[in-house]
């Protein structure tokens, strides 16, 4: 396929000022948070909430509870649902994978590409690597700059 077959979503490529930690600071502002807590078992039901057990601190109630896992820990079943998850999301959990993802961005004083392109890509003759470089000279929030997102398996790749 070619970029000219793809679905092209309205809006722009944006930038989040500082890092996207802003975003969830600004949604979690009046939400109890809790990082760096190791959750073992996860209990639920509709008539009395969640149950959250944890290795090193204790547990904690509430009506609903968010899960914001590594798909690896999942996988791993190092955390345990009661009642199970049902057997179409196990099915999802296991078939799923992961890849490395590196995103770097590269600012520059003028453009030396095309300016009205959207994207630069290259695909490359091994299977996976991709790298794609989104133009965001086009951006008003933005200085000339040029992000750069590229799958990256190779031990090459990684050195970047």
């Amino acid at each position: 396929f070619t970029f000219k077959d793809q679905v092209v979503y309205a809006g722009r490529d944006w930038l989040v000022a500082d890092g996207y930690h802003r975003v969830i600071e600004h949604l979690a502002r009046d939400v109890d948070v809790r990082v760096g807590h190791e959750v073992t078992e996860i209990d639920y039901d509709d008539a009395n909430g969640v149950i959250i057990k944890t290795k090193d601190h204790g547990i904690f109630r509430g009506d609903r509870v968010v899960v914001t896992v590594p798909i690896g820990v999942l996988q791993a079943n190092a955390i345990k649902f009661s009642p199970a998850l049902p057997e179409s999301h196990a099915r999802s959990i296991r078939k799923i994978g992961m890849g490395s993802l590196n995103k770097i961005i590269l600012t520059f004083d003028h453009s030396f590409w095309n300016e009205e392109a959207y994207a630069l890509a290259y695909v490359s003759e091994t299977r996976g690597e991709y790298p794609l470089f989104i133009n965001l000279a086009v951006s008003p929030q933005t200085h000339l700059g040029l992000l750069r997102l590229c799958r990256v398996l190779s031990e090459d790749g990684r050195e970047i």
